[in-house]
């Protein structure tokens, strides 16, 4: 049973929520991706945080050998920060498990959002967005929480959200576009098949068409020898 007034399954935001981003180095987000793929949504740290329920966490990766650094997932906190009493296994650093939380809602990225892509249209909304400012005083940390005030965790929320749904939206139409292609692909080497048993049918035709030529003037070569003899 949730602790969260969010029983919707989808993320929603309340009038007392915080916002926090939660900075993780990329081998602390694949094995927090690795728990959210099992639908274990946990969040953990080694130092304790004022994260209470319904509030915002927005989860960027930083120091990736792979990808760019960005915002890979977005979620919503169902039970208060505490001490992780239960011992319950989030990443493979014991340290790291010391504190901890659980999430009633997470949406994944199916790549990382860079910090300027995202901040031009969190701009849009908050006109007083600064980028180099925000990252100087958001992300610095190498692992670990950092509140983000409400003026900026309200249109980073519906930004990522959007930006979200429109990864989803081209990655269906490059799907789609790849099936009609495959489909056209198909089609064509029906064809081409087609018209080369049409092409060897013909031939065969052609060949016994001559045959028969060649065997009817055989035959009347042969008569007309009968006949001089």
């Amino acid at each position: 049973m949730l602790d969260s007034d969010n029983e919707s399954g989808e993320l929603l935001i309340f009038p007392k929520a915080k916002f926090w981003i939660y900075i993780v180095t990329e081998i602390y987000w694949e094995q927090l991706k690795a728990l959210f793929d099992k639908h274990k949504y946990y969040v953990a740290c080694n130092k304790n945080y004022d994260i209470g329920i319904n509030d915002i966490i927005f989860i960027f990766q930083k120091h990736s050998a792979k990808t760019k650094n960005g915002f890979v997932a977005i979620g919503q906190i169902s039970v208060k920060f505490k001490e992780n009493l239960e011992r319950i296994r989030i990443y493979k650093d014991t340290v790291m498990n010391k504190y901890y939380s659980r999430l009633s809602t997470v949406i994944t990225f199916d790549k990382p959002l860079g910090l300027t892509d995202v901040g031009k249209e969190v701009k849009i909304i908050y006109k007083a967005f600064r980028i180099p400012k925000f990252r100087s005083s958001h992300l610095k940390l190498t692992s670990g929480f950092v509140n983000v005030i409400k003026d900026i965790g309200n249109p980073l929320t519906q930004t990522l959200i959007n930006m979200s749904e429109n990864i989803n939206k081209e990655r269906e139409q490059e799907l789609e576009y790849k099936e009609k292609e495959e489909s056209l692909k198909l089609k064509t080497q029906r064809i081409a098949s087609s018209m080369i048993k049409i092409y060897n049918s013909d031939s065969e035709e052609s060949d016994s068409d001559k045959s028969k030529s060649e065997s009817d003037k055989s035959e009347s070569d042969k008569s007309e020898s009968d006949i001089n003899e």
